[in-house]
């Protein structure tokens, strides 16, 4: 198949989970409304945690029909910023709310059931997910010469991260533990804690740098993760540099190392996009700067 017919099959797929945004978007918000009006509802971290996710959900859904229209509007470019946020997004709320969809299935409380037409939304959903992985994996970015060293934009890609990764961690934390919990026991309830706890940001920035060379902090300030020597990067090293923020206080390395830890010890670095040479490129025999070193 081609990159073309793929990326049809993208635009489709994020129109349909678009769609599912936009129709339960006045019930998050009706939610979210009667939450902060009720303070009642802040009383378990659960809550909190929960408007966090129900503003995140609707926030996301307002940035992807953002970056569907600047697709159609802008001559059929998948690399805006917007939708690739969305598409990022797309996969970890997908991730992030299997542990619950896996207990409702396999576990579920008396009387529960769950519709067919919700199955089916899954299921497009992690369709949507591995087009994506495979258009945006396969995409050619030129990139421009020299690693970034401004800790400013360093900074930027921590906080906003970090924030991302945390509203997710909460939601899912407090759904399991003070939630609902169906019929889960506290101890099974607290492996999946922990489960997401250590394993979500590593799985965050594994696969958003592994197939999208970006997580969402980097979107936003158009940078993207390479090899010291400007290849792309390949599994290894982005899975040795996802483990390596497990290292006490690597977030903050880069302010008393130019190397930033994770960097240094997996090989990798990150280089800004050149906005004068850009977009996917359909034939493959062009030269694609992400895929060779730089000079």
């Amino acid at each position: 198949m081609q990159q073309k017919d793929l990326k049809t099959i993208l635009i489709i797929l994020t129109i349909i989970q678009l769609g599912v945004g936009v129709y339960y978007t006045p019930n998050n918000l009706r939610y979210i409304f009667h939450s902060i009006s009720n303070f009642n509802y802040f009383d378990t971290p659960f809550y909190f945690a929960n408007v966090l996710k129900q503003l995140l959900f609707t926030g996301m859904t307002i940035i992807g029909l953002v970056g569907v229209g600047i697709y159609f509007f802008k001559g059929n470019k998948l690399s805006n910023r917007a939708l690739k946020i969305f598409l990022i997004h797309h996969f970890f709320g997908l991730l992030s709310y299997l542990p619950n969809r896996l207990i409702m299935m396999f576990n579920p409380p008396n009387d529960f059931s769950i519709a067919w037409y919700h199955h089916l939304i899954f299921v497009l959903g992690i369709m949507l997910v591995i087009v994506s992985f495979i258009v945006y994996y396969n995409q050619s970015i030129r990139i421009i010469p020299g690693p970034v060293n401004n800790k400013g934009i360093r900074f930027v890609h921590y906080l906003v991260d970090l924030t991302y990764v945390n509203i997710m961690i909460l939601g899912n934390v407090f759904f399991l533990m003070n939630g609902f919990n169906f019929s889960v026991d506290k101890s099974t309830g607290l492996g999946l804690v922990w489960i997401i706890i250590v394993l979500f940001p590593i799985l965050y920035y594994f696969f958003s740098e592994m197939f999208f060379r970006q997580t969402i902090g980097k979107v936003l300030t158009n940078t993207y993760l390479a090899s010291a020597n400007g290849q792309k990067a390949g599994f290894a090293k982005i899975l040795g540099r996802s483990f390596c923020r497990l290292i006490p206080f690597d977030n903050f390395s880069f302010l008393v190392d130019e190397g930033k830890w994770h960097d240094r010890f997996s090989g990798t670095d990150l280089f800004y996009k050149s906005n004068t040479l850009t977009e996917i490129i359909d034939n493959p025999m062009e030269d694609a700067i992400l895929d060779r070193p730089i000079s």
